[in-house]
């Protein structure tokens, strides 16, 4: 026959769910050392622009349009009644300031740029009858911008 000795039931400590110091400095070192690695993965470098393959079939060198030596011209700027910079050019737009923004009065009108007189007289006509009542004294500025340039 055996005898079965029991050691004295031991205490249990209601720590199940607390970290001890040790475990809870390496769980603070991984965390850490995922945010720090997966920044460091989205900010790699870019790569550079991919050079298309295209065949020269005329024997002509292909021009390279990199960023740094394609640079399209800006436009001149041109001040609302003023000659471009070739001397002969007209801005046929009219603009004026409504509720603190600038419009161009033709296309609140619905009228080409430069229409005359007539044309435009009767888009203002027909938009009055369109419009609800709030939007008339925007089209009644237009109009009147335009009429002041013509």
């Amino acid at each position: 026959m055996a005898i079965v000795v029991l050691d004295k039931p031991t205490q249990s400590t209601n720590n199940e769910g607390v970290l001890s110091q040790g475990e809870f400095v390496a769980l603070n070192a991984a965390i850490v050392t995922l945010v720090v690695g997966s920044y460091v993965f989205i900010r790699r470098k870019p790569r550079g622009p991919v050079s298309l393959n295209l065949k020269n079939r005329a024997g002509k060198p292909v021009p390279n349009f990199s960023r740094t030596e394609y640079r399209p011209r800006p436009r001149p700027l041109q001040v609302d009644g003023q000659n471009g910079p070739h001397g002969d050019e007209k801005d046929l737009n009219i603009l004026f300031q409504w509720n603190g923004h600038t419009w161009d009065a033709y296309e609140v009108l619905d009228v080409p740029a430069g229409s005359n007189r007539v044309s435009v007289q009767k888009s203002f006509e027909r938009l009055k009858t369109e419009v609800d009542e709030e939007s008339i004294p925007f089209i009644t500025a237009a109009y009147q911008a335009i009429i002041k340039r013509i």
